[in-house]
């Protein structure tokens, strides 16, 4: 039976799914099919490769080095986050990512891209750690706090524009998918209007995008709905915190982050018989 996990970002809110990543690490639950978007892409690739822990470390050891993320970096780049500390000093030098790891573990690993130009979701696969990051950084590129990323002729942002849980695409392609989650069950999205006399002026020769941004709230309530409707038919499994996380999008507090990645490992540990038997033999 084919089962496909599907882990959300959500910026710093991904942490929690790092947590559950790594409890499946170390009930050696491998699906074959993983698909990320945002920050859930950057973290399911040491979930790809089988490296238990690097998600946490990687992505908080260095919360208070300017350099990896800070408003200076923004005003000098027009990336919060520095492309070359996240996308090279970090999985080259740091924290080296493991691609022998994941041509072991026999994953198809994809993330979730919005495409600026037309403004829809792409679902490219991530083959190889070491030169397909550019794909991951595509995916968690988030509007206003990082620039497009252009790839094969096209630009590309933040997947959850488009696509924030992609779970229709995964039970497209898998008879089941467990969904990781990072706000509560029963969340909706409220709509972006604050923020849109910005987008329209940073984004304004990309009107699809822009349409797409619009609707996002909506398209990803209507996801939640159809979430809900493949859990009541025994098609969907979902992991997702207690209640709010409580993290904001630029959070440096470490043991914040602790705190939810260890809500997330402690979630996915009480669900773990359930989920187990949802997934069966893969």
């Amino acid at each position: 039976m084919s089962v496909g996990l599907v882990v959300e970002g959500g910026g710093m809110r991904g942490i929690f799914a790092a947590g559950v990543l790594d409890y499946l690490m170390d009930q050696e639950i491998v699906f074959p099919n993983i698909i990320g978007v945002s920050s859930g892409a950057t973290h399911a690739c040491s979930y790809a490769s089988g490296q238990r822990g690097r998600a946490f470390e990687a992505f908080t050891d260095f919360l208070d080095d300017p350099e990896f993320c800070s408003v200076r970096n923004l005003r000098k780049t027009g990336d919060y986050y520095s492309v070359d500390f996240v996308y090279h000093k970090i999985p080259e030098e740091l924290y080296p990512l493991d691609q022998e790891g994941m041509e072991k573990r026999g994953v198809c690993f994809r993330v979730v891209t919005t495409n600026c130009i037309t403004g829809k979701a792409e679902y490219p696969q991530v083959s190889d750690l070491r030169t397909d990051l550019e794909y991951i950084r595509a995916s968690s590129a988030q509007p206003l706090a990082a620039r497009m990323v252009p790839i094969d002729g096209y630009v590309y942002m933040d997947g959850a524009a488009a696509d924030a849980i992609p779970v229709r695409y995964t039970l497209e392609n898998n008879e089941k998918a467990v969904v990781i989650l990072t706000q509560p069950e029963g969340y909706r999205k409220n709509p972006l209007q604050p923020l849109m006399p910005m987008l329209r002026a940073r984004y304004r020769r990309y009107p699809r995008f822009l349409e797409t941004l619009a609707e996002s709230n909506r398209n990803y309530n209507r996801t939640l709905d159809y979430l809900d409707e493949q859990i009541e038919a025994g098609k969907a499994f979902v992991i997702a915190p207690m209640g709010p996380l409580n993290i904001a999008p630029t959070q440096k507090d470490r043991r914040k982050l602790k705190r939810a990645y260890d809500e997330g490992y402690f979630v996915a540990e009480g669900l773990g018989e359930k989920l187990k038997e949802f997934i069966g033999d893969m």
